[in-house]
């Protein structure tokens, strides 16, 4: 678990104070003004009856700052050198630990812990009604939500991850948020982009901008960028090493130059500068933030593609079963296979691809050789008849699908042909190894 930042001291470089430029830092009930050399100028005295100023979220929205309250919704502001609350938020004590962050000089919470839950949406301050109000959000993705982790904002996208949550098999446990979310808010789209693959237990945020966050521990800095889903660890400069605590808040780059405000071991809250060669002068190892939701993308593919599959089979199936098959042993017709004689199969073969057959023709698979030419023409006969109830029946005409006519020159020679019922179906049967 990510260690807990016990204070917050705030600096502010290049704000106007009300003689010129100086450096600020928030601590106890001061504000300490520093000039460009970290020498002390002034220090001011703020009547404040609550916390100390440094135990508090800081933000600095256009040329106001403003103290949030770390457990619910408290909004302070520096009015005629004492600390006022500007609030109308209850002690709901339902956000604590939230991240805190702006968006178009509004403050925004995601998150945080408060009776055995946390928070998973984000809320905003309202200057008008001086509330705390429900940012609306599109559900494309709800998050599990966490508390005391880290934000990491780049234009019109937040990052939410690390931190706690509540183990929801014992909501007395405190377990460790593995989830990595982005927020967009032009879209107002929740997103899960994967699973943490950093463990940022005893590890504190020393520094938060566009561009990248660092963490500090163990020896060890951390140099984290969510959007392009890279860590780099360094070891860790001495000048930071020595320090008791480095607080995220009063952390600032100007140039090429990085500036804390420390705790040293003695006890003593003093600026320091050191130049972005020296904090990144000696990198160990770079490695991905998080895991990419790939074996679930991976699963939605693969069950698109088995049903795309699945449907294609049972299209070809259906397809099948609907066409007519004529085969060397019967006929498939709806799915339902009936059998013939191989006569009978042969004379259908025939008239699909000639249309008619004459008596000769039709002899020429008929014939016994046994009979006599007109007990071969009973037969033949016969087999029409046969045929002809035979394909009534499966196929359920109204009418019969064969009858014999008289040639059209020679009125001797007959000829079987097709029914206008039948031969549209006759068409579409297709003719298999017969």
């Amino acid at each position: 678990m990510m260690t807990s930042l016990i204070f917050f001291i705030s600096i502010f470089f290049g704000l106007k104070s009300p003689n010129n430029d100086h450096l600020k830092i928030f601590y106890g009930n001061e504000i300490r003004y520093y000039d460009q050399e970290f020498k002390l100028i002034k220090v001011k005295l703020i009547k404040n009856n609550k916390d100390e100023l440094e135990n508090y979220n800081h933000l600095f929205i256009k040329n106001d700052i403003y103290f949030l309250g770390k457990k619910s919704g408290d909004v302070h502001e520096i009015i005629n050198d004492s600390l006022i609350r500007i609030d109308n938020t209850i002690d709901h004590r339902m956000t604590v630990r939230a991240s805190v962050f702006s968006h178009n000089d509004t403050i925004f919470k995601y998150g945080g812990y408060g009776y055995w839950s946390q928070r998973n949406f984000m809320t905003y301050y309202n200057k008008s009604s001086k509330e705390w109000e429900v940012y609306r959000q599109n559900n494309t993705y709800l998050p599990i939500g966490s508390y005391n982790g880290l934000n990491f904002k780049q234009k019109q996208k937040v990052y939410f991850f690390g931190g706690s949550k509540v183990d929801i098999k014992n909501r007395l446990n405190t377990i460790q948020s593995n989830e990595v979310v982005m927020f967009d808010f032009e879209s107002r789209n929740f997103s899960l982009l994967g699973e943490l693959n950093v463990d940022f237990e005893n590890y504190f945020l020393i520094f938060n901008s566009e561009s990248f966050l660092l963490l500090a521990g163990k020896g060890k800095l951390i140099k984290i960028n969510p959007k392009k889903n890279l860590v780099d660890t360094f070891e860790l400069p001495p000048i930071l090493f020595n320090t008791d605590k480095i607080f995220s808040n009063q952390s600032r780059r100007i140039d090429n130059q990085y500036y804390f405000v420390v705790r040293d071991p003695f006890n003593e809250v003093k600026p320091i500068q050191i130049s972005a060669e020296e904090i990144f002068s000696n990198p160990i190892t770079s490695h991905k933030l998080y895991k990419k939701e790939i074996a679930k993308e991976l699963y939605v593919i693969i069950g698109l593609c088995l049903t795309i599959i699945f449907l294609l089979v049972y299209l070809l199936i259906s397809k099948k079963r609907k066409r007519t098959l004529l085969t060397a042993k019967g006929i498939y017709y709806k799915a339902a296979f009936h059998k013939l004689e191989n006569k009978q199969i042969i004379i259908l073969s025939l008239l699909k691809e000639k249309g008619r057959l004459s008596t000769s023709e039709i002899l020429l698979v008929t014939e016994n050789k046994a009979l006599t030419y007109v007990h071969n023409i009973r037969s033949k006969n016969e087999f029409i008849d046969k045929l002809n109830n035979s394909i009534s029946f499966i196929f359920g005409l109204n009418k019969l699908p064969f009858h014999q006519i008289k040639g059209e020159k020679d009125k001797r020679i007959k000829y079987l042909i097709v029914s206008e019922e039948f031969t549209n179906i006759l068409r579409k049967i297709y003719v298999k190894n017969t």
